[in-house]
């Protein structure tokens, strides 16, 4: 049944990294292994029998209005989530679920919190003196790891990795770390991370020293490549995390690119680039002195000068000759584009596109619109392709990139909850 070509890619994911029934079974802080291995058959059953993923928004959202939820967050591939609500005395309310709707945990509000990993989350608040409060729980929310308190920490790799970047304050100076789901030193602490993984790689430096060799490190912890120089402090080198398979780094005055393997596939001065974003698509939005261009990882400028530009999204990018008219370019093609007044990046070739005097709409990377909705303004964009919008009507509520608004009820400006 596992190996059915049918299976959705919530359980490919499961099978690749989350649904080892004899790892869960070996993790001692997690005691309940029966349960988990049942609730992993459920949520297969419900997809291959029923056709139904309870990750999916639609279903999500019957989930939360079934059980009484404000939203539910996504699984992730995973079996547990958060659900967000309100308690017995009406307050906000925070819950671990599985993916039949049943609550796992006590109400734990008051804190932000990871997506799961091997059935482990992180919950984390920012103290008076603003160090960040970390602990690990278990399904249940029971505490079964609390760290150090930590001045910075970066969760976006967790769901994919089990990793987290944090921050501590040794000293007069920042140190960065890697804690894997256990909460505990990875890699043994071989490298201290610079940058966080991207694409499985990350720039580090070995040796517990200041001074240490400049490497590359995968997921897996081994070191990939090292460089032949030492790191000197950020104020003299910068690296930025990997993307496409290639990371830009600031050494003194040089800006190289290179490669997963340390190799230098270009360089150039700091007087020539002002600044470089990640690789997408194959192509880099960098900035001169006379506008934005897009290069490619030999460093041929492929488009530009543009007054101002973003990151390709989907093989399009967003650029504007004046700053008032906006327009989709594609590298190698004339894009006859609607030009709009604003056009700001979504996610998976999806844009928000606004006209002059009028509401900002999704278009695709052919600038051809997608649903009839209108928003007056565009709140936040997150990682995992979701938005946070203020909608015609005045009502806040958050959309995925078909436009499909992902939770079951919204706010308003004035704090009052409204049923979709």
């Amino acid at each position: 049944m596992l190996s059915c070509e049918k299976i959705s890619a919530s359980i490919k994911s499961l099978q690749a990294s989350r649904g080892s029934f004899d790892l869960l079974c070996r993790l001692d802080l997690i005691r309940d292994c029966l349960a988990l291995q049942r609730e992993m058959l459920e949520s297969i059953r419900e997809i291959i029998v029923n056709l139904r993923d309870p990750d999916e928004t639609r279903f999500r959202n019957k989930l939360a209005l079934k059980y009484g939820f404000e939203y539910v967050e996504s699984f992730h591939g995973g079996h547990f989530a958060w659900a967000h609500g309100r308690n017995k005395v009406g307050y906000q309310a925070q819950y671990i679920i599985n993916r039949s709707g049943q609550k796992w945990s006590p109400d734990i509000s008051g804190s932000h919190h990871s997506p799961f990993y091997l059935g482990y989350s992180w919950v984390y608040w920012r103290r008076a003196d603003q160090t960040i409060e970390l602990s690990l729980v278990d399904a249940h929310g029971k505490e079964v790891k609390k760290v150090p308190a930590v001045q910075e920490i970066d969760i976006s790799d967790f769901e994919k990795t089990g990793l987290i970047y944090v921050q501590r304050k040794v000293g007069d100076g920042f140190v960065p770390y890697l804690l894997d789901y256990n909460g505990e030193l990875a890699f043994e602490n071989k490298y201290v991370p610079l940058t966080h993984l991207r694409d499985g790689l990350a720039w580090a430096y070995d040796e517990a020293g200041r001074r240490g060799k400049v490497c590359i490190i995968g997921d897996d912890g081994e070191k990939k490549a090292t460089l032949d120089f030492q790191f000197r402090g950020f104020s003299v080198d910068e690296f930025e995390d990997f993307s496409d398979g290639v990371a830009w780094a600031r050494i003194g005055k040089t800006w190289r690119l290179y490669s997963a393997e340390g190799k230098i596939l270009y360089e150039t001065s700091v007087q020539t680039f002002r600044a470089v974003y990640p690789f997408r698509d194959g192509v880099s939005l960098i900035e001169q002195e006379d506008g934005f261009y897009f290069v490619d990882k030999t460093g041929k400028k492929l488009a530009g000068p543009y007054e101002d530009a973003d990151e390709m999204n989907g093989g399009t990018a967003p650029v504007s000759e004046d700053k008032f008219d906006y327009h989709l370019l594609r590298i190698g093609e004339i894009q006859a584009s609607e030009k709009y007044f604003d056009i700001r990046n979504f996610a998976n070739g999806v844009f928000f596109a606004k006209e002059r005097g009028g509401n900002y709409v999704l278009i695709n990377n052919q600038g051809k619109r997608i649903g009839n909705e209108e928003y007056d303004k565009v709140i936040a964009i997150n990682d995992e392709g979701v938005a946070m919008v203020v909608g015609a009507d005045g009502w806040i509520f958050s959309i995925n990139t078909l436009g499909e608004r992902v939770f079951t009820k919204f706010v308003n400006t004035n704090n009052k909850y409204c049923a979709e």
